[in-house]
This record gives structure tokens, sequence and C-alpha cells, in this order.
């Protein structure tokens, strides 16, 4: 009688073993950089609607996307389905906020990020196996699909690890987790529920009737997409050292703030992480030194004392191990 059950146990072991290696088979039937390339693709030319989380840091938010290419423009809706109502509308290279009377992120102008589904998933991961180990972890089942799990594995202490959950059928994200040295979560996107291809009616890309909506442009709709890059700003700060493979995306100098001080902004990327550099005026009383930390995101000030000119402040933001945005920012100089 005793061994009816251990017979049992045993064929069921033996079943979910060759279950999980079937399984494992049918993901490895593309390459890593072939299924991240797949995903790149997904995520630009599939239409879409799904609501999805995200959690980054201290925070966490329930929204809805709706993505759609009309006569071959990309057009995007992001509506925020928890906390005050605000959605973002992109159109092409275009980006239109709605929100409400006196909403508190009107103060802080185009500084803001878009959305946090451009942070989860807009990079391109072209060049990560030179920074990454890349490989297969089986296969899992995300917002009621068949997912393939990838996982990346940083090469150097200047980056962190993610964890990506990738459609079977389409290769579009359903799930990406950030990680950082210890292992520890520091981000978190997963769709809760999703309908993907044909079906999806174009009036799912408009907003909802909000009352008072303010329309907030963040690009200037009235100018033309320029079909190569605008050449960057001429600027007199530069940074000594970055970590490898991160390339200069652009530099200008501006009025962030909208006080009327000139901040010169410089930005590097990866392809996957980014990080920002600011470099204005010292306030008075000011000695930087300043470390915060919220998700995936660092931010550090460094004051900077040239022999040329007056001190200023370096503000390094971005998704990069706090040692590794301090030692951007101690590098940081002023050459004319």
């Amino acid at each position: 009688m005793r061994g009816v059950p251990t017979r049992a146990a045993f064929l069921f072991g033996l079943f979910a073993a060759v279950a999980s290696h079937a399984q494992t088979e049918t993901a490895q039937d593309r390459t890593p950089e072939q299924w991240l390339d797949a995903m790149h693709q997904a995520f630009h030319r599939l239409g879409y609607d799904g609501v999805f989380m995200y959690r980054g840091g201290s925070g966490s938010s329930m929204l809805r996307i709706v993505h759609l290419n009309v006569d071959g423009v990309t057009r995007i809706r992001l509506v925020h389905l928890n906390g005050t109502p605000r959605e973002v509308i992109r159109i092409g290279g275009h980006v239109i906020r709605m929100v409400p009377p006196n909403d508190e992120t009107l103060d802080v102008g185009r500084s803001a990020p878009v959305s946090p589904w451009e942070r989860a998933v807009a990079p391109s991961f072209k060049t990560a196996e030179r920074h990454y180990r890349i490989h297969i972890d089986g296969e899992h089942r995300i917002a009621g699909r068949r997912a393939v799990h990838i996982m990346l594995r940083p090469s150097d202490e200047d980056r962190f690890g993610h964890r990506l959950w990738l459609d079977r059928d389409t290769g579009l994200l359903l799930r990406s987790e950030l990680h950082d040295a210890d292992g520890d979560s520091l981000e978190e996107f997963q769709f809760a529920s999703l309908v993907v291809g044909e079906g999806i009616p174009e009036s799912a890309l408009e907003p909802e009737p909000g009352e008072g909506w303010i329309r907030d442009p963040l690009t200037d709709e009235s100018a033309e997409i320029p079909a190569t890059p605008i050449p960057m700003t001429p600027i007199e700060w530069h940074a000594s050292w970055v970590p490898d493979g991160f390339e200069m995306a652009y530099a200008e100098i501006c009025d962030l703030r909208g006080s009327g001080e000139a901040v010169t902004a410089m930005m590097w990327s990866d392809g996957l992480a980014a990080f920002h550099v600011f470099v204005e005026s010292a306030p008075a009383g000011n000695a930087g030194g300043l470390v915060a930390r919220d998700g995936a995101t660092v931010m550090v000030t460094h004051t900077v004392r040239p022999p040329k000119v007056d001190p200023h402040l370096v503000t390094v933001v971005g998704e990069v191990p706090t040692t590794t945005a301090w030692r951007i920012a101690m590098s940081v100089y002023y050459q004319d």
C-alpha cells in the first residue's frame, strides 16, 4: 500500500521535470538577444490596451496604456487610475498632459518625466550584451499570457540588474524588475490585464471629458519633428568620467526652473539606463553633498569651484548606483 503514493509521487516528479524541460526548450527557440529585439519592435509596432502596476521607490501607481499606430503615426494615451486624475497623450513626437486645475505637477514643468511606462519599457537593448550577462530562465504566466523570462546581470558595478518577462506570442514586455547588487528590487512594472492586436478602437485614445481639464503641452505642438538630430548646444561644462558604454544623448543650456538662471543640462545613456547632469550657479550657503534615492533613481549634488568662474552646483540624477553617481559628479569640470 505504501508503494502506491511513493510511485505516484515519483511519476508526478518525473512529469514535472519533463514539462519544465519542454517549457525551457520552447523559450530557447530564439536567442536572448533576439527576444530583446522582439520586445523593442513590439513596443513600437503593436496595438495594445492594458492596465499595469508600476512601483518605484516610495510609491506605486495603477495606469492604463493605449498604444496604436494611426495612419503611420504612433499615438499613446496614458491614464492614471488612482490618485489625482491625470492623462498623458502622445501623438508622434508631441506630448500633451491633461490635468485638473491647480495640479501640483504643473509647477514641475517640462523637466517632469512623461510616464513610468516609458521609464520601464522604452529603452533599447541593442548593445546590452556588451555590459550584461543575458540568459533565458524558462517560461511563466503573466496577465494570463505565456511569458519568457530573461535575466540581465550587469558585468560591472555601474549598472543595475534586470529581469524581464516577454509575451511568448508577440514579444511585448509584460513585467520587469530592476535590482541592485544585493538583489533588492528597486522598481517593478507588471500588466494586470492586456488586449493585443486588432479590435482596439481609435476612440480609446481620446481623453475622458474631465471637468476643467488643463491642456499642458510638454512639447511645441506647432513645431515639425526634425528628420535629423538637432545639433547639441556648445557647452563649457564637461564630465571627465562616465561609465563605459554611456554616450551623450544631448547637451543644452536652458532655463530649467523658469527663474531666468541658465542651467547646463546634459544626458548620457547606454540604451538601457540613463543619467542627467545639471550645472548651475551655487546658491548661497549650499555646499552640495546631498544624496537622495527613490527606487532606481538617485540624486547627488556636489559643489565645484573652478579658478575662472564662481562656484557651481553639480546635480546628477539617474538610474545608476549611488557610488557611480558620485564619481560622475566629482568628475565634472569647467573648460571654455
